[in-house]
């Protein structure tokens, strides 16, 4: 009650009421807010927005997406090769991206005409965020290094010399595809892509010491082999990337008895060169725009140790690419 009367602020009256036991520890109140003052506030660890929850570095994540079904299936939209008006065409999307609507829901008429009208009314609205850049992941096999020069030799077997033509085979044509095993009508599973400008690749520039590391580590993967068979079996395998984009649509082609593709115009923007399938570990960096390459070499701390992963015998993520 006399606190309730009095003028004595709040900071006088806490100051007050512990007085013995604040004066015999701390001698006054205020000390004891200077105290607290000067305590360091909990801090926590900062987060590298480059290393995942594993600990390792992230996977390189860009506008140019892998070529599955379903982002194959929506580039077609894009360029506009189904028929918004087509009710097989829209089917046959809701087949693709939407597997689980599509077996309970075919089969209700009343329930299917709206699924049908919901996904027009989404394809229309979304068509200009629908993709229409993609990577293009193959194998290539290096040669020596020229420490010299700084680069990494490309054995003659892996080069791209005046590459035009390339035959993608992303997708298993015999995979099941809710339900489907056979070509969905105008859905083709993979590309032919005709290229603007031929495309070359025979050597890799490589700073000395992420070509030491990668080497080191990919001698690794014969460790415990003998002598004779680490000799016939070593290899130096990397990743390129190339970043495309899809200019026009040509065709739709089928080479003998052969799954359909669809046959397209494009531009290769740049490539990245990687030591694992993953894209984890950066080696090279090119882009082509305006029609001029912008180089970039990884440095070795760009690329922690153990963020490597190199490839392993599962070939699952790759399938192979034909070039011409």
């Amino acid at each position: 009650m006399f606190f309730q009367n009095s003028n004595v602020s709040v900071r006088t009256r806490l100051c007050v009421i512990p007085a013995l036991a604040v004066l015999a520890l701390f001698g006054f109140c205020p000390a004891v807010a200077m105290a607290q003052d000067a305590m360091p506030a909990e801090t926590t660890p900062a987060v590298d927005p480059l290393i995942g929850d594993d600990g390792k570095l992230k996977p390189v994540v860009d506008e140019y997406v892998p070529m599955t079904i379903e982002n194959l299936s929506k580039m077609y939209w894009a360029v506009a090769l189904p028929n918004i008006d087509s009710d097989d065409d829209i089917d046959n999307y809701l087949l693709i991206n939407e597997c689980e609507m599509y077996t309970k829901f075919y089969h209700n008429d009343f329930e299917w005409q709206e699924i049908r009208r919901v996904t027009r009314d989404y394809i229309q609205k979304n068509i200009t965020q629908f993709p229409q850049t993609f990577e293009v992941i193959m194998p290539i096999y290096l040669d020596r290094y020229d420490i010299g020069a700084e680069k990494f030799l490309i054995e003659p077997e892996s080069q791209f010399i005046g590459v035009s033509r390339l035959d993608t085979r992303y997708n298993n044509v015999s995979d099941d595809i809710c339900g489907v095993k056979s070509t969905i009508e105008n859905y083709p599973r993979n590309l032919v892509l005709n290229f603007n400008l031929p495309f070359s690749l025979r050597d890799i520039p490589v700073k000395p010491e992420v070509a030491e590391f990668y080497m080191q580590e990919s001698l690794r993967q014969f460790e415990g082999l003998p002598n004779k068979l680490k000799l016939m079996n070593y290899e130096r395998v990397a990743f390129v990337r190339l970043k495309v984009t899809m200019l026009q649509f040509k065709e739709f082609t089928r080479v003998g008895n052969g799954p359909l593709k669809g046959v397209f115009f494009a531009r290769i923007d740049g490539y990245d060169i990687f030591a694992d399938q993953n894209k984890r570990l950066l080696m090279y960096s090119e882009s082509f725009s305006n029609g001029k390459g912008k180089r970039r070499r990884a440095k070795q701390n760009e690329n922690p140790v153990d963020a490597l992963v190199l490839p392993s015998e599962d070939k699952g993520l790759l399938k192979p690419t034909v070039v011409e």
